[in-house]
């Protein structure tokens, strides 16, 4: 039997849109849009390679996406025979379609590192160093500037994402017994004062008017819940793979995830069943050429 699709999601800001990042089989992705007005499914443009789905970014208004891409086959190294490094870009493209308006390469995952959107016209690129030329211009309206720093590792940046979404990023310190539970550490940490602290990768937290998503990395594993208004959890479910789970809260304030290689949205939560919206197990790859709209700023 087939294992299921892995789909991420990554929500736009400003707009009822949602990319979706669709992995399956594994050197293989497929990029798509989700209106969460119509809930209509856009598929786009397969990716031979990996899409490091922690380090992607879609601009506030869902126009444009960035994202850390690599292929270490001798296959993509022969299609690129101009480029000196050809199997990592960080990439700048129109959802759905993975064609770059501009790229950038480097030799290792974590020497470009994707980027974070902090308005519409103003992208921050992770690198380890100075940004080198792009491979295409960049128009005149758009600001790329390097972020150099510990977060162009994966977590890190991540978590500066989500944060500049509305999630709370909690401490990460490693302050007691890694055996400890959400519930013991939580009283663990009151009667010292303390802010909650779970594992060495932290919890990040949506909170929204009828509830609370928690996100939390044990290492080699995430868990995540949702909680009612009361901090009561609702329902849970564990991923081994960042990449199999998403979730999130859209403009309706109605949460929308994607398990198993489908999209549900939970209109009336904590009340009621998720209901699915979509079934993305079923795409197999297909050479799709880009509309002139997805070549072009």
């Amino acid at each position: 039997m087939r294992a299921p699709a892995r789909v991420f999601g990554i929500l736009a800001k400003e707009a009822n849109t949602v990319v979706l990042l669709r992995r399956g089989p594994s050197r293989h992705t497929l990029m798509l849009t989700w209106d969460l007005k119509t809930d209509k499914i856009t598929p786009g443009q397969w990716l031979k390679g990996r899409v490091h789905e922690l380090n992607c970014d879609v601009s506030p208004d869902g126009k444009y996406l960035v994202a850390l891409c690599s292929n270490y086959s001798e296959a993509h190294r022969k299609r690129h025979p101009d480029q000196e490094i050809p199997w990592t870009w960080t990439v700048i493209c129109r959802p759905p379609y993975f064609t770059a308006l501009t790229l950038w390469t480097g030799p290792l995952i974590h020497e470009l590192a994707g980027g974070v959107w902090t308005s519409n016209h103003h992208l921050r690129m992770a690198a380890s160093s100075e940004l080198a030329a792009p491979e295409k211009p960049i128009p005149g309206w758009l600001t790329v500037v390097p972020w150099i720093g510990w977060w162009v590792a994966e977590v890190p940046l991540y978590e500066q994402i989500m944060a500049n979404k509305g999630w709370q990023v909690i401490s990460k310190q490693m302050e007691r017994p890694l055996a400890m539970t959400w519930k013991s550490q939580t009283k663990w940490c009151r009667k010292r004062g303390r802010t909650p602290i779970i594992r060495c990768d932290g919890v990040i937290l949506r909170v929204w008017k009828r509830g609370t998503i928690c996100r939390v990395d044990e290492g080699c594993r995430l868990r995540w819940e949702l909680w009612d208004r009361k901090g009561r959890v609702v329902r849970t479910w564990i991923s081994e793979n960042p990449a199999s789970f998403w979730m999130e809260v859209d403009k309706a304030g109605r949460v929308v995830f994607a398990e198993n290689g489908c999209l549900y949205r939970w209109t009336s939560f904590p009340d009621g069943e998720p209901t699915l919206v979509a079934d993305l197990n079923n795409y197999t790859f297909t050479e799709v050429p880009p509309p002139s709209s997805a070549t072009r700023w």
